[in-house]
């Protein structure tokens, strides 16, 4: 009898033992970040392989994970970037539609999505005009699309972080002209999200003060390796 007790007691010690290997108290430690947009968030193109923004946002984001940095250990940190080259307004309602909302995850408040357009729309006034000039009419006639545009992220998505990059100076005398009216753009941006009542943006990404060295552009108005890190540093501040 004492030698079943024995075994017995041997087996709940094993049973309980196992049980608890591993286990914690439950917390939603995922992350979601999705890249919508143009080249800001895909300069893929412009730098060395495993460069380009998202390149250094998945190491940095897995560096942190790996080491404990911002608290994350434990922390799963997905990254998907659906910005395009080239792309401006009327192209991000597409790569909306690759985004699959089914699944809970895509829809909760671990999800962060960053977004970077209008650049190309200014850029391409002059060619579809004619006229060789930006107006400030221009400028407002496009962010209109742009807060059409932020409605249908909000529509796709409503609980996630919308985070919302301004855009920077270029140093080249080609595009340097039209420095006034990315500076009228940010204003609107300012405006826009400091009105925002209903609560649609949870931040500005502030890319035109941290890309602010020559060095920080390349093929004359890109992210470089380095502007690229300095947008991924924004990135990671305001995610992980």
């Amino acid at each position: 009898m004492k030698r079943f007790l024995l075994i017995l007691g041997l087996l709940f010690i094993i049973v309980f033992n196992s049980s608890n290997v591993g286990i914690e108290p439950y917390t939603n430690n995922n992350t979601t970040i999705i890249l919508l947009g143009d080249s800001m968030l895909k300069n893929n193109l412009y730098v060395k392989p495993g460069f380009a923004v998202d390149d250094l946002l998945r190491n940095k984001c897995l560096l942190n994970t790996n080491t404990n940095t911002h608290n994350n250990k434990n922390k799963n940190i997905t990254i998907v970037n659906y910005a395009r080259e080239d792309a401006q307004i009327a192209d991000v309602y597409t790569q909306l539609t690759r985004i699959d909302n089914s699944n809970n995850n895509n829809n909760d408040s671990s999800v962060s999505v960053f977004l970077s357009i209008g650049g190309n729309n200014i850029l391409q006034v002059p060619m579809y005009q004619g006229t060789g000039k930006v107006t400030a009419a221009d400028v407002n006639t496009i962010f209109e699309k742009y807060k059409n545009l932020i409605d249908a992220i909000k529509t796709k998505l409503p609980n996630c972080k919308l985070f919302l990059l301004n855009i920077y100076h270029t140093y080249d005398a080609t595009y340097a002209k039209l420095n006034p009216m990315i500076d009228l753009w940010n204003k609107l941006l300012n405006n826009y999200f400091y009105n925002d009542s209903a609560h649609l943006i949870s931040g500005i990404v502030d890319v035109k003060t941290a890309l602010n060295q020559p060095s920080d552009l390349t093929f004359k108005i890109e992210p470089s390796e380095r502007g690229g890190e300095k947008i991924t540093d924004k990135i990671i501040a305001l995610t992980i």
